[in-house]
């Protein structure tokens, strides 16, 4: 088993302004806690529809060669993994509890702190790679360059635990299938409300169950993608 350890996202939260006031945490939280009954359909038709559009681009320009399948399961389909669907019975009542928040846990400070109403757990993977079929170049990892990726939850929880997935077993780059997304969603924390992760496939905090449930398939390392340095400074750079 090649295993490929990352950490959390840092400024999932605040990059862009994203929730630096009320009403846009709501909008953010409102889809995840009452999503609609065919969000995940929506979901899987989006990616199916820009997969195919590159695709057929792609085939264009490759002539009597096979672009490759598209992998996404309904289930699962799409980079997010949340569960906060038993926190607020009514779309009223997530509106209280978000009016109910301090201005000042909306500050990039305050999430930098985990002082915040929320926090995402949101994977970080940047890693410029070429798909060896497609010749397609995007900054995620191939599907291919390891079976099992384990995430550091620390910077959010505070606690070094896991959580673990099979490449092949979560929704590859709608536009790449041999390329993953650069960013999961694994779940969301909500102050007071909801302090630990809860772990749904294709995300597991136990590796061995994951092992046992999703039959990562063995193959060999690849070097290249070995990180040799040896001190922080280098890595900062």
């Amino acid at each position: 088993m090649v295993i490929e350890c990352k950490g959390l996202k840092s400024n999932s939260e605040f990059r862009g302004s994203k929730l630096d006031n009320k009403d846009k945490l709501f909008r953010f939280l409102k889809p995840l806690a009452f999503p609609k009954p065919d969000a995940k359909q929506k979901t899987y038709d989006k990616g199916l529809k820009a997969y195919t559009k590159t695709k057929e681009e792609w085939e264009k320009k490759n002539p009597n060669k096979n672009f490759p399948p598209f992998g996404w399961v309904l289930e699962t389909a799409g980079a997010f993994s949340v569960y906060l669907t038993d926190i607020w019975e009514t779309e009223q009542d997530l509106k209280n509890w978000v009016d109910s928040q301090p201005d000042e846990v909306f500050t990039e400070q305050a999430y930098r702190n985990v002082e915040r109403a929320i926090a995402i757990l949101e994977t970080h993977q940047p890693s410029k790679r070429i798909g060896e079929i497609t010749q397609i170049n995007q900054a995620a990892p191939l599907v291919k360059d390891f079976n099992i990726m384990a995430v550091d939850l620390f910077l959010r929880t505070g606690r070094h635990e896991f959580a673990f997935m099979n490449s092949e077993k979560i929704s590859h780059s709608p536009t790449s299938p041999e390329h993953l997304y650069q960013n999961y969603t694994i779940d969301v924390l909500v102050k007071d409300e909801k302090t630990q992760a809860i772990f749904t496939h294709p995300w597991y905090n136990d590796i061995e169950k994951l092992i046992e449930q999703t039959n990562p398939v063995a193959r060999e390392i690849d070097e290249s993608q070995l990180d040799t340095r040896e001190n922080f400074d280098e890595i900062d750079e």
